[in-house]
Formats: structure tokens, C-alpha cells, sequence
């Protein structure tokens, strides 16, 4: 493949990308996407009854976060699952299941998650500017948790 054959078949990605980032505004269940952000804590290592434990799987039946179902249920977690299956078994067991779901892959093969990966990561992007808003998180309370690199510098720090 040549660097121009190359430079072509990125500029078709990230137009294909961009028109299904366009697209969630359409796609992704707004009670969906609006429940996560109410009230995520906690770390799958130390998961406790009320927590959230998010998890992403395109077909929703991906074996390493299916086995985790019945512990985190065990635990009493709030599950949610994030996939393009309804029908799936982790979005059978979710108490919430966000669809996210793309009508065109990127890749010739159709067996990279390219596009669907961007989408999921977009609603998340989405969901932690909610979380920030929600929090009422401000420069000084930015510069407290993140003291350096750019963020810092931004925050006013030097």
C-alpha cells in the first residue's frame, strides 16, 4: 500500500467515524446514556453492593466479562452494560444496557470493533463532561486532583 493509498483509506475512516459520532445523537438511548451518569463510584477490584461496574463488550458475549457477572451480581453491583446486542447475555443480566451501535464498520475484514470502539468511547467522553458538570467540578477543584502537566498549567498552577 502506498502512503498515498494510506493517507486515502484514513481519510475514509475518520469520515466514516465522524458520521457515525453524528449518528448517537440518534442512536443511544437518551434514559440510557442519562442513568450511568447519576452515580458511578467504586473499582471492579473492590466492588460493593450500590456500586456501578460498567461493562463494554461490542457482541455482549465476550467470555472474560461475561464470568464476571455472577460475582458482581453477588456483590450487589449495579451492572451496565454497553453493547451493540440487546439479546446478548451481558445485556441479559445488566440492570441497564446502553446500545451502542454503528451501521458501518471501517474495516475491510469486519472483524475490527474501529468505529464501534470510537462511538462507545464518544458516549463515554459524554457521559464524564455530565459528570464534571454534575459535580460542579471548577478549575481550582481541577487543579487540587491533576496539579501538573497541562491540566495544571491551565488550572493555574505552575
Amino acid at each position: 500500500m502506498t502512503p498515498e493509498e494510506m493517507w486515502e483509506r484514513a481519510a475514509r475512516v475518520w469520515k466514516l467515524e465522524s458520521r457515525e459520532i453524528e449518528r448517537l445523537t440518534r442512536t443511544v438511548d437518551r434514559a440510557a446514556f442519562l442513568s450511568p451518569a447519576d452515580a458511578p463510584h467504586g473499582a471492579l477490584g473492590a466492588v460493593q453492593s450500590g456500586d456501578v461496574a460498567v461493562l463494554v463488550s461490542k457482541g455482549g458475549g465476550t467470555a472474560e466479562l461475561v464470568s464476571l457477572l455472577p460475582p458482581l451480581k453477588a456483590k450487589g453491583a449495579f451492572l451496565v452494560a454497553v453493547t451493540e446486542r440487546n439479546d446478548s447475555a451481558l445485556a441479559r443480566a445488566a440492570d441497564l444496557t446502553m446500545r451502542v451501535k454503528v451501521e458501518q464498520k471501517v474495516n475491510d475484514l469486519d472483524m475490527l470493533a474501529t468505529a464501534s470502539t470510537l462511538a462507545v468511547i464518544a458516549v463515554f467522553d459524554a457521559v464524564a463532561i455530565c459528570l464534571v458538570g454534575l459535580a460542579g467540578y471548577t478549575r481550582e477543584r481541577f487543579s487540587v486532583i491533576h496539579p501538573g502537566g497541562a491540566v495544571g498549567e491551565r488550572a493555574g498552577r505552575p
